[in-house]
This record gives structure tokens, C-alpha cells and sequence, in this order.
């Protein structure tokens, strides 16, 4: 037998997250979420702190790496690509590219195997 509609958007209670700072007999709907300073600001604070040092460390190897791949592709070092993000919106990935554009006699690209050089190879290895 089929579920009807209210059947189906019913969750069971075990599975329903509430707050941990909900008073005792406040309905879940009827809450104002309120949310701490750490969520507000001192998340994204961190992530930015952590991630700069990180971002100056990684340089030097990251700049080599494009050098390295624009000579291997004859100055084609970054790979841009569109792709669905948050909720749907598009935004374009970056990437050291890793492939050459070699081609065949029709113009077609080569097999992939054929295409990957040793830096390429190394590249994805690293994930870098």
C-alpha cells in the first residue's frame, strides 16, 4: 500500500535533531535559533588563520609545479572547468593541468595513457 503525503514527510522522533539549549516543553517550530560568537565569527576566523600559513608554506612547490607543467604544455598550465556548486550555482574549478593537448592525425585527442606525461603522472600521485 502506497504512503500518502503526510505518511511519507513524517520523521520518527529518534531521528529528529533538536537544539541542545531548548527549555523543557518549548515546541521545536516556535524556537528562534540563536547562534554563539565561535559560530558566527570564530569559524571562519580560524579557517582563514589556519589556511594562510598553509597557503605560504605550499607556494614555492605549487609555483615550481605550474612552471614545470607550463613548459611540459607549451605555456598551458592551468585547467579551468565549470561545475555545479552550492545549490546548483556554477562556479570554475582551477587545477594545474596535467594532460597534454596532443592530437592525432584527424585532429582527435590521443588516449589518455598517451596524453599523461611523467610531471602529469607525478601530479596526480601527489594530488597536488
Amino acid at each position: 500500500m502506497p504512503f500518502s503525503t503526510t505518511q511519507a514527510t513524517l520523521v520518527p522522533a529518534k531521528y529528529r535533531v533538536l537544539p541542545l539549549f531548548m527549555p523543557a516543553g518549548t515546541q521545536h517550530s516556535t524556537l528562534k535559533t540563536q547562534h554563539s560568537f565561535y559560530l558566527r565569527y570564530g569559524k571562519r576566523l580560524f579557517d582563514v588563520a589556519l589556511a594562510l600559513p598553509l597557503l605560504l608554506f605550499m607556494l614555492p612547490l605549487l609555483a615550481s609545479a605550474a612552471a614545470l607543467a607550463a613548459a611540459q604544455n607549451r605555456g598551458h598550465w592551468l585547467f579551468r572547468q565549470p561545475r555545479p556548486g552550492w545549490h546548483g550555482q556554477l562556479f570554475t574549478l582551477y587545477k594545474i593541468q596535467t594532460m597534454t593537448e596532443a592530437r592525432d592525425v584527424a585532429g582527435q585527442l590521443r588516449p589518455d595513457a598517451e596524453r599523461l606525461p611523467t610531471l602529469g603522472r607525478w601530479l596526480r600521485t601527489t594530488s597536488l
